[in-house]
């Protein structure tokens, strides 16, 4: 009898795995053919938003890798290129590149004090990620008057997406 529950737990895990690439697929497929018009205001405010944000991670990605290779931490550009890349994530992205140097610094025996290092690495990726997205990437959002929301549109979508 548990042979056959582990089996049927195989198989209902199989096929919903299978059945949910394949809506991937045909959805893919789908915007492959017959692309999504990107015209309109729409598209531009979308492209100028995208535009912003891979300027404003790049040049956080740049600071992260400078602030490493200031102290001392092997593959210094590497953690920039990840802190490039995670920080479109929103919200968790810069924190989730941020786990990723701790075993290099804590295992390098060349570093002499890895958790003071670690500490000051850690508080300075912080800071940065304060500097560039509370108050650089508002700022250059802020500048574009059709990117402005109204504050009763934002505390009404906090309000139903906090609800949901």
């Amino acid at each position: 009898d548990a042979v056959w529950f582990v089996v049927n737990s195989i198989v209902t895990g199989l096929s919903g795995g299978i059945s949910f690439l394949a809506f991937v697929l045909l959805y893919v497929l789908f915007w492959l053919w017959a692309p999504l018009p990107t015209g309109g205001k729409a598209g531009v405010l979308v492209r100028s938003y995208i535009g912003k944000k891979t300027t404003v991670s790049a040049a956080y990605g740049t600071c992260v890798a400078i602030l490493f290779y200031g102290l001392g931490i092997d593959l210094a550009v590497l953690f920039g290129v990840i802190s490039f890349f995670l920080n479109y994530v929103p919200e968790v992205g810069a924190f989730i590149s941020m786990l990723f140097p701790v075993p290099v610094i804590l295992l390098d025996g060349r570093i002499g004090n890895p958790f003071a290092v670690l500490a000051f690495a850690t508080l300075g990726q912080l800071f940065l990620k304060f500097f560039f997205s509370n108050v650089l990437e508002v700022k250059l959002i802020e500048r574009d008057r059709d990117m402005n929301i109204h504050p009763v549109w934002v505390l009404l979508g906090l309000s139903y997406f906090g609800y949901l």
